[in-house]
């Protein structure tokens, strides 16, 4: 989904939470310098698309840091979570929606 479409569909339901994950906890697959300017573009974009709000003064913004659920001991992670050290297999999408349900559960309260 492009941060258009995901700023829109908030835009039409003011009532939709905004959760980001960082799924890279490894500097080898992220470094921490592009993960920043991911950051940065996704703060820049929001405010684009919301008056110049700060993203994360917005209470309905929440971040999750879960890229250590998907790493083995070594800090690597396995093919059977990201085959192909970026896509999510369904053993990786199971280890994300076990370590956003929690937050997910706690929100919807």
């Amino acid at each position: 989904m492009s941060d258009q479409a995901s700023f829109t569909l908030r835009g039409r339901n003011p009532d939709v939470l905004t959760c980001i994950a960082n799924l890279s906890n490894d500097e080898v697959f992220t470094p921490p310098e592009f993960a920043n300017r991911m950051l940065d573009t996704l703060a820049e974009a929001w405010a684009a698309a919301n008056g110049g709000a700060d993203i994360w003064a917005d209470k309905t913004v929440k971040f999750l840091d879960i890229g250590d659920k998907f790493m083995e001991k070594d800090g690597t992670i396995s093919k059977d979570v990201m085959y192909d050290a970026l896509h999510l297999t369904e053993k990786g999408y199971q280890i994300w929606a076990d370590a956003i349900s929690p937050k997910l559960a706690e929100l919807m309260k």
